[in-house]
């Protein structure tokens, strides 16, 4: 009997030794997913922890194969005992996670392989899914992020960007060409270094109101000092960037060398009309990209650029829009159907359809599209690729959370009480089985201590515990009877360190399993044999 008691206690203890080792596995894999890193390099890192979650690592062999590569854990070498999960990203490419035994094992669920390791694989490979549709997302929106960048490096005019003290803080090739500087000379002089000494009194009055609110942009003919001495004529148009609660960000000029202006008036007037065109249009990329960087819900967001986007337009004062997005209209202010408009059309990865229209309530004379500009389509269309790489970016983001949720499901699963303590050492988590071992609710002891769940004694047994495998980065067993506010039970204790990507400790994961009735038994067993030495010991009749 006492034998019996004891294979089945090694037995249980095995099996929860695995399903730690799966976990602990499921954590590192989500915190190498938060590292900066390329896609080849955390595949790598990855398949190199594979071997550890398996019930025989000594003879496990990992392989994830993916977009053309494959990448293998130490000494890899196939073997006849395998199992396999395959994925796909969303654009198009597929991979698998394939695991090899290279020795034969006893028969289990899969083979050789137990039917939890195949919730394993399968975890692994929908994470896998998730992260690389992420990546892929974030790979889009850096995509859309340098298209603009060689907008502003090759645009046909010189364009900068100017602290409000009058710092210039970037500037384009051209400018630099127009001034006679290298970039490096151009970004540590002011407007005043380069600003004839005639026209520099009118700019910074034009600047000031512009802070001040009492002009939108301006555009003025100036003369600018070249390297060399000499004045270039330049027409500069001046738009003003603020941030969400209207406080002054920078200045973007653009500025055309008008030094040998053959054209007429006319003409003149029409490029400065194009010029003052193309300042609203990049100042609306400008706001938009910022406006995407904050931490808010994407409705609210997406309200937020729907407002910016008459001003970008030829004609502000007659110009609506809406953005379409999982079926909801975010509109400006007197919006109505209109046969003058343009639309722009997107579709995120996970096949959510999107739109942005911009319309005229009255006729305009026509020009390329309509009464709208080539350039204006070349604006919605970017403002569109911009907005589908963020809502992927976002997307992606909520389904790393929901891979998250899928390893509080499989703690949930566990018929053991199982707790996760933060660096602060205060608990952050309970499984649902909690409930059952505590005789109560553990949310209320969420952001609490040790201290607040166990009695005195056993609390500070456990704190000194915690500390132990904290600074030793090493697990932890014990056994005790625990002291809890509404039962006392004997209970079996793994306490886990979960590293993040650097190998550092970022929190303790716990499991308590309830073993009081096997360890009264084992006392009652003691009790017996002590009882029956002391008869064999006592004198007969």
């Amino acid at each position: 009997m006492v034998r019996l008691q004891a294979d089945d206690r090694e037995q249980l203890m095995h099996r929860l030794a695995e399903r730690v080792k799966e976990l602990t596995a499921l954590h590192r894999m989500a915190g190498i997913f938060q590292q900066p890193r390329t896609i080849p390099e955390m595949l790598r890192e990855i398949v190199s922890i594979l071997p550890s979650a398996w019930q025989y690592p000594e003879i496990t062999a990992a392989r994830i194969v993916y977009g053309g590569g494959q990448y293998c854990s130490g000494h890899f070498r196939t073997g006849p005992w395998m199992q396999s999960a395959r994925f796909q990203t969303v654009n198009g490419d597929e991979g698998s996670v394939d695991i090899f035994y290279r020795e034969e094992r006893p028969e289990a669920d899969e083979g050789p392989f137990l039917a939890e390791e195949r919730d394993l694989i399968n975890s692994i490979a929908e994470m896998l899914r998730i992260f690389l549709d992420r990546k892929l997302a974030e790979e889009a929106l850096l995509a859309s992020e340098e298209r603009f960048r060689i907008t502003f490096e090759q645009a046909a005019v010189g364009i900068i960007h100017v602290d409000i003290d009058g710092r210039i803080l970037r500037a384009n090739q051209k400018f630099c060409d127009i001034v006679g500087y290298s970039r490096d000379e151009v970004v540590r002089r002011t407007l005043q270094d380069i600003t004839c000494t005639y026209d520099a009194g009118p700019e910074a009055e034009n600047r000031d109101k512009l802070i001040a609110g009492r002009i939108s942009g301006y555009s003025i003919e100036k003369r600018n000092i070249r390297k060399d001495g000499k004045p270039v004529w330049v027409n500069e148009t001046v738009s003003l960037v603020r941030d969400p609660a209207g406080t002054p960000r920078y200045f973007i000029f653009i500025l055309e060398d008008i030094t040998g202006r053959k054209q007429s008036e006319s003409e003149h007037r029409g490029l400065v009309h194009d010029l003052e065109e193309r300042v609203k249009e990049l100042t609306a990329m400008y706001r938009t990209l910022e406006i995407l960087q904050q931490p808010k819900p994407v409705p609210e967001l997406l309200r937020e650029v729907v407002a910016i986007l008459p001003a970008a337009w030829q004609y502000p004062e007659i110009t609506v829009a809406r953005i379409r997005f999982d079926d909801r209209d975010y509109v400006t202010p007197g919006y109505a159907a209109s046969e003058w408009r343009q639309l722009a059309r997107f579709t995120t990865f996970d096949a959510f359809d999107g739109l942005i229209e911009v319309s005229y309530l009255e006729e305009r004379p026509e020009a390329d599209e309509g009464p709208f500009l080539a350039e204006e389509r070349d604006l919605i269309e970017s403002l569109a690729r911009i907005l589908k790489g963020f809502l992927n970016r976002r997307k992606a983001e909520q389904a790393l959370s929901d891979s998250e949720r899928l390893y509080h499901t499989l703690a949930d699963a566990a018929h053991d009480m199982v707790y996760i303590l933060g660096s602060d050492g205060r608990f952050s988590y309970f499984n649902s089985y909690a409930r059952d071992m505590l005789g109560e609710d553990p949310e209320e002891y969420l952001g609490k201590r040790s201290r607040d769940l166990y009695a005195p004694a056993v609390a500070l047994a456990h704190e000194r515990c915690e500390a132990r495998v904290a600074a030793s980065g090493e697990p932890a067993y014990f056994e005790e009877l625990a002291v809890f506010r509404y039962r006392s039970l004997w209970t079996a204790n793994w306490l886990v360190p979960v590293k993040g990507g650097d190998g550092q400790t970022m929190s303790l994961m716990c499991v308590v399993r309830d073993i009081d009735r096997r360890k009264r038994a084992e006392e009652a067993l003691i009790r017996a044999e002590r009882e029956l030495e002391m008869l064999k010991k006592s004198p007969g009749p």
